[in-house]
C-alpha cells in the first residue's frame, strides 16, 4: 500500500456521524483508483473523528470502508471548540503528514478546515463541485466562481495536505467492499491550547422537525417569486401532501426572512439535491441555483415570466401567478 494517506473528516453531530463523511470517503475510494494508477498501490483511507465515540459511532466508522479510523480524544474535545479542535487535528497532520484531507461543508467542516489550513500553512479549497487527478498525476479541485458560471482549477501541490471541502450532497454516497478499519486513538497535548476566550455557558440541541432537504423525494423550492412571508406557508402545505418532502429556498428567499433555516437553501452556497420531484415556484433560474437541482429527475416550474431562465432547465413549465396556482393545486390534493 502506498504511504499517502487520504483523510476524512467525521464529524459526530450528537452520536451520528454527518453523511457528508460517507458521501466524501465514497469519493475517496474513486479518486484512490485513480492515484493507485500513478503511484502503483492504492492510498489509506483514513476516517478522523474527535471527541468521544459512542458504541454505535465508532462500529459504523469502522464499518464505512474506511482503512484506518483515528479517533482523537481529550477530556477538552467534548464540546465542539473551533481553537482546540483543528489544533488537536493539525498535531494528527503533522505526526502523519496526509495527502488530501477532506471536510463536508457543514457549519463545522467550513470553519474547521481554513483554520486548520492557518495552522499547517496549506491551502484550502471551498465548496468544491468536484475532485479528480488530472493526467499528470496532480489533484484538482473545482470550484464555481461568478455565480456559478465558471468553474475554477484550484491546485496546491507544493504543501500538504491539499484540504478541500464539499458541500453534502454533491457527491452520491456508494457502497464500499466491506472491511474492518483499524482503530488507531491519538492523544494530542492540549494543555497549552488557545481557547480563544470562548466559554462554554449553556448548550441547546435544537430538534429538526422537517426532512433535511438532501434527503427528501419531493422538494417544494420557493424563490423571491414568492413575494412575502404569508405566501410561503402555501409551500409548507403543498409539502405535506406528498412523503419524504421538504420545502427548499433559494437565497433572496433567504435573505428576505421568509424562512429562517439556511439548512434549506439549494445551489452553489446551499445544498445539490436529487430529489424524484422538484417543483420551483417563483424561481428565477441563475446558475448558483440551477447547478443544485441538476441531478432532479423531474423538474416543475412556476413562473409568470414566461422567459424566467429556469423554464431552460425544466421538464413541465407553468406560466401564472405563483399563489393561484399553489392555491389551487392545494384544493385539488384535498380532494384525493
Amino acid at each position: 500500500m502506498s504511504n499517502k494517506k487520504i483523510f476524512i473528516y467525521a464529524e459526530n453531530d450528537c452520536g451520528t456521524i454527518e453523511n457528508a463523511y460517507f458521501e466524501l470517503l465514497s469519493k475517496a475510494a474513486a479518486l484512490n483508483e485513480k492515484l493507485t494508477e500513478f503511484d502503483g498501490s492504492p492510498a489509506q483511507l483514513c476516517a478522523v473523528a474527535v471527541g468521544e465515540l459512542g458504541e454505535d459511532v465508532q462500529k459504523s466508522l469502522v464499518e464505512s470502508g474506511a482503512d484506518v479510523v483515528y479517533s482523537i480524544r481529550d477530556e477538552k474535545l467534548g464540546v465542539y471548540n473551533p481553537a482546540v479542535y483543528s489544533e488537536a487535528v493539525a498535531q494528527l497532520c503533522r505526526r502523519d503528514t496526509p495527502y488530501i484531507f477532506l471536510f463536508g461543508s457543514t457549519a463545522m467542516g467550513t470553519e474547521l478546515a481554513p483554520t486548520l489550513g492557518v495552522k499547517l500553512h496549506t491551502g484550502v479549497s471551498a465548496h468544491c463541485v468536484d475532485l479528480r487527478f488530472d493526467d499528470s498525476g496532480a489533484f484538482v479541485q473545482d470550484v464555481p466562481a461568478f455565480g456559478g458560471k465558471v468553474i475554477g482549477e484550484i491546485l496546491t501541490p507544493y504543501t500538504l495536505p491539499q484540504i478541500a471541502t464539499v458541500k453534502p450532497g454533491i457527491f452520491q454516497r456508494a457502497e464500499l467492499a466491506a472491511k474492518a478499519a483499524e482503530v488507531k486513538e491519538f492523544s494530542p497535548s492540549l494543555e497549552n491550547a488557545a481557547t480563544d476566550g470562548i466559554v462554554l455557558k449553556e448548550v441547546h440541541i435544537k430538534e429538526r422537525i422537517s426532512l433535511p432537504v438532501e434527503q427528501a423525494d419531493t422538494i417544494i423550492c420557493g424563490g423571491f417569486g414568492m413575494g412575502c412571508d404569508e405566501n410561503w406557508e402555501a409551500l409548507d402545505k403543498i409539502a405535506n401532501y406528498f412523503e419524504k418532502s421538504a420545502v427548499g429556498c433559494t437565497r433572496p428567499a433567504l435573505d428576505e426572512d421568509w424562512t429562517d433555516d439556511d439548512g434549506t437553501m439549494i445551489g452553489t452556497s446551499g445544498k445539490t439535491v436529487r430529489p424524484k420531484l422538484y417543483i420551483g415556484v417563483g424561481i428565477s433560474g441563475a446558475m448558483h441555483h440551477v447547478c443544485g437541482i441538476s441531478d432532479a429527475e423531474l423538474i416543475v416550474s412556476i413562473n409568470k415570466d414566461e422567459n424566467a431562465d429556469i423554464f431552460n432547465v425544466s421538464d413541465i413549465k407553468i406560466v401564472g401567478d405563483a399563489v393561484k396556482i399553489l392555491t389551487a393545486v392545494e384544493e385539488r390534493l384535498a380532494q384525493e
